[in-house]
């Protein structure tokens, strides 16, 4: 039915159940691979990547739902880059 234009309900529906019957069902899976952590790898966030996160905030700007302004979390020091960690890594695991 390429290239064809459907113009008869009855044409049209089965057009739509054929298009959702592929959606839904594929006949050819897509595998997608991931990549697993190597042995110098580790899953958790590190305070490196918390550290690069907070220096890419644009400052000046209004706070979220959680009431922390960019400035905030740009003002803090390495204990509280640590702290944050340790809060992202809790989140990142439950």
């Amino acid at each position: 039915m390429a290239g064809r234009l459907l113009t008869r309900e009855e044409d049209i529906l089965n057009r739509w159940k054929e298009y959702f019957a592929e959606l839904y069902n594929p006949t050819s899976a897509k595998h997608i691979k991931l990549n697993e952590p190597t042995d110098n790898e580790s899953n958790t966030i590190s305070t490196t990547e918390v550290t690069t996160a907070i220096k890419s905030l644009k400052s000046g700007k209004a706070a979220g739902v959680d009431e922390i302004r960019p400035g905030m979390l740009k003002s803090l020091k390495s204990g509280g880059v640590d702290w944050l960690t340790r809060i992202c890594r809790v989140a990142w695991t439950t």
